[in-house]
């Protein structure tokens, strides 16, 4: 009997001279999703899991576009699939399903919505689709404590330092993790923080051998992330999802301007998917980063408070941050290092020196003491040369308010709006604290 497809299209025009058309057919039935400690979680609602479809397809799409280091660039994305639901997905609801993707990879998407008459995919089948079932006291009394919090754990250091602020609240608040190669390290670091409402979820997609080799650009990443929480919210009836990231990456202002910040966890991000739950599900949610107006270095001290020295060793050693952890380059080009070993000249690799200091993993290059000869090489250095610069900048006598909004992208300018999470000037004093933790670190 032949497998019935479940077809999602994906039609890519590139900003080029001519504006060429990319195309990428998947098949939501050779997606598959694992997942732990799922039990008594409750039932996701059909729309939040045509949201994490969705979702997923805009990563695999990410995944196979060429990496950031090239120039191309994406100007708009057609996505053709069917849902469960898509009636709910108003033109309202489109409006800011396309509003996140815009702030994350500035470019234009457009989605048409068919209903689904096929089979259950493998998302009903582990996250125990069906019937919504509506979370009551008596239900919960028999789950155990009510989940109040819902938490995105990555395991990196932004969100293990997020897990010091809520360790009295750690019975009531669920960690929904995204893992890869280390759903191991996610574990130990919540055992050792006393979370034990841990949730971590993987999944992976058969891609037919014609589609576009994977680089990867990952500026949606967080898209896929932040839907797998909103589905767990909604099961668990929490009123709150958390993502802890560092204020100066979270607002993505670039030290130069040919660099591409990914926007994680912008608030035009948070703000766009919170509006778009509450279109989805009629209810709202408070979905925030305590960690916005915090410098790396602020939120590692919130770690070191909350546990023993020997815990805070044991944590930092288990926190992955470096984007070539799994290679043996550094950075690009000739220098190499071992697979496995924080390259320590990427920027998350920079920024988590800046803020840990001699407590830092071992990495293949530390600016701090000199580096060697591998750290003169300009390529190895193309990171700490632009953030050098730019904290040098931010530190000028004369540099002012004014001079700071000059620099910041669209999206960041809105958020700093009026009404918005911060003012400009509490934006410019997070990024003079960020830039005083790099001076004292590496000068």
């Amino acid at each position: 009997m032949t497998r019935r497809k479940i077809p999602v299209d994906i039609v890519a025009t590139m900003r080029l001279p001519r504006d060429p058309q990319k195309t990428l057919k998947l098949d939501l039935a050779t997606l598959t999703w694992s997942a732990h400690n799922l039990d008594r979680i409750g039932h996701p609602h059909p729309a939040l899991l045509d949201l994490l479809e969705i979702a997923r397809a805009v990563h695999e799409f990410d995944r196979r576009q060429p990496k950031r280091t090239t120039g191309v660039r994406v100007k708009q994305v057609h996505v053709t699939m069917s849902l469960r639901e898509p009636a709910r997905w108003t033109s309202a609801a489109k409006r800011e399903l396309s509003a996140v993707l815009r702030v994350q990879g500035n470019a234009e998407w457009v989605f048409d919505f068919t209903k689904r008459t096929t089979r259950a995919t493998s998302a009903d089948l582990v996250f125990g689709g069906g019937e919504w079932e509506k979370t009551t006291p008596k239900k919960t009394a028999k789950r155990g404590q009510a989940i109040e919090n819902v938490m995105l754990f990555s395991g990196g250091l932004d969100s293990t330092a997020g897990l010091a602020t809520l360790m009295e609240q750690a019975d009531t608040t669920l960690l929904v993790a995204y893992y890869a190669r280390n759903r191991t390290k996610q574990e130990n670091i919540a055992k050792e923080m006393g979370f034990r409402r841990l949730v971590q979820i993987g999944s992976n997609w058969t891609v037919s051998e014609t589609a576009p080799r994977v680089g990867g650009q990952f500026m949606y990443r967080s898209f896929l992330f932040l839907a797998l929480a909103l589905l767990f919210a909604d099961a668990t009836c929490s009123k709150s999802l958390f993502q802890f990231e560092n204020g100066p990456l979270a607002l993505a202002v670039e030290p130069l301007d040919l660099y591409r910040i990914t926007r994680h966890a912008h608030p035009l991000v948070h703000r766009h998917l919170a509006s778009l739950f509450k279109i989805l599900r009629g209810r709202t949610i408070n979905l925030s980063n305590p960690f916005l107006n915090t410098t790396k270095g602020e939120a590692v001290k919130r770690l070191r408070s909350g546990l023993t020295r020997d815990q805070f060793k044991r944590v930092i050693a288990l926190t992955e941050s470096c984007w070539y952890l799994n290679s043996k380059i550094i950075v690009a080009g000739q220098p190499r290092k071992k697979n496995g070993e924080p390259c320590g000249a990427c920027v998350p690799c920079l920024v988590r020196k800046a803020a840990l200091g001699a407590d830092d993993s071992a990495a293949a290059v530390d600016f701090s003491n000199g580096g060697g000869r591998v750290a003169r090489d300009p390529v190895v250095r193309v990171h700490y040369e632009s953030y050098s610069a730019f904290a040098e900048r931010l530190l000028e006598k004369g540099f002012d308010v004014y001079d700071f909004m000059e620099s910041v992208p669209a999206a960041t300018r809105i958020a700093l709006g009026a009404g918005g999470e911060m003012t400009p000037a509490e934006a410019l004093a997070v990024y003079r604290r960020f830039a005083k933790e790099w001076t004292r670190t590496y000068k």
